[in-house]
């Protein structure tokens, strides 16, 4: 295959500004605007030149957050974001794809999308000693915003087992999408936290925490996270410390796949496939065989992802400014 240029420009702009309002505030504003252009994505290995496509983004991002004490013992951290995002997509070419497994791929991407995401969030952290106790609470809100128009694979695809097949003209399986490409949809998302490190003895320290996360477009709400945590240095010299924890972490379910599932739902998109089409006219030959039209759906009590992860640690100090440290998951 020839060999194929892929530019890439990206423009970033960054301006921040930090003002002192207090002795213990410090007030921070910061804007980003990052752009990217990337061509010919999708071309090389087994995909011609003519599969190539276009990705056009552009973000923006304006943070605005304050820090400071609150009396001798409180420290508080709040701040707020806001994110807006366009992401245009374009094929070279819009032609019937061929697939020949282990050989080569042409005809166009068959992508046309436009994606536009905006974004606010606000969080505040709270940290405040107490006798021989640190503790925290936090809290934090984002809404989102989503609306999309992508249209992909509408003229359809070809695919062969081989290139014997291909030759024969004997494709396997062909599969086309049809139907209107606009989504529209919002998410809301909330999480708040606890944390206590408590000082038991000068050479034993506790941590304790609860999380909890929650969000639209999806019915698991019993997502309470518990942590634990350790440090002891177990010898007077305090040369050697032993450390440990573990958790249950969730992450947020994916506002991609509620995406496709909206737009893939049987009605707005569909996803024609038939086996042992025949080529170039589909229903060339008595063998076709037309299947359902494919519909992406969730599980109405998925739950949200999450890990549970514990750990356990050494650290030694062999030397001034030397520190040995093994740790296993």
């Amino acid at each position: 295959f020839d060999q194929i240029r892929q530019p890439w420009r990206t423009l970033n702009l960054n301006a921040r500004v930090e003002h002192l309002l207090t002795p213990t505030h410090t007030a921070r504003a910061e804007y980003q605007r990052n752009a990217t252009r990337r061509d010919n994505n999708g071309v090389g290995n087994f995909d011609l030149a003519e599969r190539g496509y276009t990705t056009d983004s552009a973000e923006h991002v304006f943070r605005l957050a304050d820090s400071g004490s609150i009396g001798k013992k409180i420290f508080n951290e709040v701040r707020f974001q806001a994110r807006w995002q366009d992401v245009d997509i374009a094929s070279l070419s819009n032609a019937t794809t061929i697939q020949v497994l282990n050989a080569f791929n042409r005809g166009g991407a068959q992508i046309q999308s436009s994606r536009r995401t905006r974004e606010l969030e606000f969080a505040d952290n709270l940290d405040f000693a107490l006798k021989k106790h640190a503790l925290r609470f936090g809290a934090q809100y984002e809404a989102f915003d989503f609306e999309s128009d992508e249209l992909r694979n509408l003229n359809g695809t070809f695919v062969f087992s081989s290139l014997d097949a291909f030759r024969a003209g004997r494709p396997t399986i062909y599969t086309q999408r049809s139907g209107a490409g606009s989504v529209n949809f919002d998410q809301h998302q909330f999480g708040w936290f606890a944390q206590d490190d408590w000082r038991v003895l000068k050479s034993l320290t506790l941590s304790f925490g609860l999380r909890q996360e929650v969000q639209t477009n999806l019915a698991d709400k019993n997502n309470f996270m518990p942590r634990f945590g350790f440090a002891w240095s177990p010898f007077k010299n305090g040369k050697t410390t032993l450390r440990g924890g573990g958790g249950i972490f969730n992450d947020w379910f994916g506002a991609d796949t509620l995406e496709q599932s909206l737009r893939v739902n049987g009605q707005q998109q569909r996803d024609l496939v038939i086996q042992n089409p025949g080529f170039p006219d589909l229903f060339s030959g008595g063998t076709a065989i037309t299947l359902p039209p494919s519909r992406i759906q969730i599980e109405p009590n998925l739950r949200m992802p999450y890990v549970s992860q514990v750990s356990i640690g050494v650290e030694r100090e062999l030397a001034q400014g030397v520190r040995l440290m093994s740790q296993y998951f």
